[in-house]
């Protein structure tokens, strides 16, 4: 029988399994390699969105002090067995509320397309610029609309994995893109060894470089810079996914 879960919850037994192959340790590269280019070296992060630790990882090795923070409380008890020396918080993207400030505030893999509003991004900015230094920054990816439309080739990919308890998991995710509404929907659907089935509906929305900035404004920003991985690239109309670096402190580049 098939069970239809919430999203990121029964996704979190798999998930690590699935996501083997996604360069983490490249885009925190990235991040700490634009950032001393800047000629700033963050103390403390706070990853957003972290789920079960990967994107936290590579600031940890890297030697900063870092808190993880997720909606998922089951995505969140994978990422402490991995970490068990972060701190890990559960708290929304718009209402989050984590003691201090940090240097640095990322938010990656485009977790940041969950939030389906102008309304909710801009209250996610406001409460990331709340919780900065005041020369901090905060990075994060972001699916163009075009991106979001042309997700993957053929609106599939599926896969067999071997999971952490030793069963193979069977998944099969699915992706429509609603053009009125502008929202990307990828249903995903995992068959375990032992013939137990869940499905997982997500949706997301794209964003583009010009309402981020417009965006990134209203919230308070000034520095901002939106860009391609791996080279920094400034981003065109067929962009599929951009990167935002963004601080409340004007530059002062000469």
């Amino acid at each position: 029988m098939t069970t239809h879960q919430a999203p990121f919850t029964a996704l979190a037994s798999v998930y690590d399994a699935i996501m083997g192959e996604i360069e983490y340790d490249g885009w925190a590269e990235f991040t700490l390699t634009f950032l001393r280019s800047e000629g700033f070296t963050p103390r403390n992060v706070l990853d957003l969105a972290c789920g079960t630790g990967n994107s936290t990882r590579p600031f940890v090795e890297a030697g900063l002090q870092v808190t993880g923070l997720d909606l998922s409380r089951d995505m969140l008890t994978v990422a402490q067995k991995k970490l068990p020396d972060v701190t890990f918080v559960q708290g929304s993207l718009t209402d989050f509320q984590v003691p201090g400030q940090f240097d640095l505030i990322t938010c990656m893999f485009d977790s940041i397309n969950n939030l389906l509003t102008h309304e909710d991004m801009l209250a996610c900015m406001e409460r990331v610029r709340g919780h900065l230094t005041d020369d901090g920054w905060f990075v994060a990816d972001v699916n163009t609309r075009i991106g979001l439309r042309d997700l993957w080739e053929g609106g599939v990919i599926e896969g067999v994995v071997p999971a952490e308890d030793g069963q193979d998991v069977h998944y099969h995710w699915s992706h429509h893109y609603d053009e009125e509404r502008e929202l990307g929907m990828i249903q995903a659907f995992f068959r375990m060894e032992d013939g137990s089935e869940f499905i997982e509906q997500h949706t997301e929305r794209g964003y583009d470089p010009r309402e981020l900035g417009e965006l990134l404004e209203k919230a308070g920003f000034r520095d901002i810079t939106i860009c391609e991985y791996p080279d920094y690239a400034a981003p065109d109309e067929d962009t599929p996914r951009v990167w935002l670096f963004a601080r409340v402190k004007e530059a002062t580049r000469g």
